[in-house]
């Protein structure tokens, strides 16, 4: 009999850490879609496959190619490799033009480099910067992007005379050069040169190399660049290219006032206009919350782990509470059922037990009574943070007085059905 109660309690105590667990659940992705694609993570309102309506609108299409193990995911339909999806950015594998000459200054390779990101929605981040590497060496970059209202291009040289010259770190002309981008450009090429056909250099420099990508990403390995024959295809996998993305056509107020606002509860519109030079906005949770606000309702950060970490304290102090009160308990059961009054009080009940029975006398019979308070505090505690969490409001993420009565109202009566009164109606009957 004993055994099915505990079973039946241990299952009461399951459905309470399953509710947690699923209040805990946050949505990333619409239903029947799927999240992951390799190692990268697809958040809403992006979404994984080409015309499948997981994403927003069809530019933030996913292509997951199995081609590859693991698989890769692309942009849409084009050839930039994803990396990492933000809150307002994604990071795309960059492309590295790149000039080789031989000993007489023929050209050994040659290639230019050309993105268009050709979306309304997405712009080259101004956290990007042009960069050259090399010791006779000229890049320009151009675009005719239309948010930025004019066309831009710029160009950047890199010179040196011999390698010992050429310093590690930060980008200081020589050697390398950078330059930074204006905000809003949605395509670009890229061409390098050469002055002298790397005749003077081609000793200790024999290629030339230009790129776009995040400034933060990139250092300078100074001279040992110059001769490192994998020093395209490693930079081509660590230093990514920065796109700000957006939603909609919009800003925050013109997107309320028609219906088209899609930031849901207790998340935060920015418009992106001023900052990024595109015409959208952008949703993300108020501070303290978490979640995808394109989807739900963000929630309290506090929310997700609450239920469980209440639960587990409610059992651990069901632990310490048995433990502390069985020896009581013994004492107080052995005075009432001592008729002869042989006992002369609870200290001189205790020491007797102690005596002649040993000290674990004092915890005989701790098993069912710490089985019935370990599973009624967490039972207790755990319902009640799920129950809180219920009753929430969406907006603030506060919970009420009425909500705290009504809580700890629901998380009695739980306690009361699934803990208390069995383990009162099977001690009566044992009884």
């Amino acid at each position: 009999m004993l055994q099915k109660l505990v079973w039946f309690c241990l299952y009461g105590l399951t459905l309470a850490l399953a509710a947690a667990a699923a209040a805990a659940t946050t949505i990333i992705s619409k239903p029947g879609c799927e999240s992951q694609c390799g190692n990268l993570t697809v958040r809403y309102p992006f979404g994984i496959g080409i015309g499948t309506g997981c994403s927003i609108d069809p530019v933030f299409d996913i292509n997951c190619s199995t081609s590859f193990n693991p698989p890769k995911p692309f942009l849409n339909t084009g050839k930039l490799e994803v990396i990492n999806i933000s809150e307002t950015q994604l990071r795309v594998k960059t492309r590295i033009a790149a000039e080789c000459y031989d000993q007489n200054g023929g050209l050994t390779s040659s290639n230019t480099v050309g993105i268009n990101l050709a979306s309304q929605y997405f712009a080259f981040s101004d956290t990007n910067k042009f960069t050259v590497i090399g010791c006779d060496d000229l890049a320009i970059i151009a675009t005719t992007a239309a948010t930025i209202g004019r066309n831009f291009s710029s160009g950047c040289i890199s010179l040196c005379s011999a390698s010992e010259y050429v310093t590690s770190g930060n980008c200081s002309g020589i050697g390398c050069c950078n330059i930074p981008i204006p905000t809003g450009i949605q395509a670009f090429g890229a061409a390098l040169g050469s002055l002298n056909n790397h005749t003077n250099v081609w000793s200790f420099a024999r290629c030339g190399y230009a790129f776009l990508g995040e400034q933060d990403s990139f250092t300078f390995g100074g001279a040992s660049d110059f001769s490192d024959p994998t020093f395209k295809n490693r930079t081509e996998s660590s230093v990514p290219i920065a796109i700000d993305w957006v939603i909609g056509n919009q800003s925050c107020s013109e997107a309320q006032s028609s219906g088209a606002l899609i930031c849901q509860a207790n998340s935060t519109c920015a418009d992106s206009f001023s900052d990024k030079g595109l015409r959208g906005y952008s949703c993300s949770c108020l501070k303290g919350y978490e979640g995808n606000p394109y989807l739900s309702p963000c929630q309290g950060k506090r929310k997700n782990d609450s239920a469980v970490r209440e639960t587990i304290a409610g059992s651990l102090g069901g632990i310490v509470e048995a433990c502390c009160l069985q020896p009581v308990d013994v004492i107080k059961t052995r005075l009432q059922l001592d008729r002869s009054g042989s006992y002369k009080g609870i200290i001189h009940c205790g020491a007797t037990v102690i005596r002649t029975e040993g000290v674990r006398a004092l915890w005989k019979g701790l098993t069912p009574f710490a089985t019935h308070l370990t599973l009624k505090y967490a039972l207790r505690m755990g319902s009640n943070a799920v129950l809180q969490s219920a009753f929430k409001d969406p907006k603030t993420g506060n919970v009420s007085p009425h909500g705290r009565v009504l809580a700890g109202f629901g998380a009695g009566v739980i306690e009361a059905l699934v803990i208390v009164t069995p383990f009162e109606v099977s001690g009566f009957t044992c009884t």
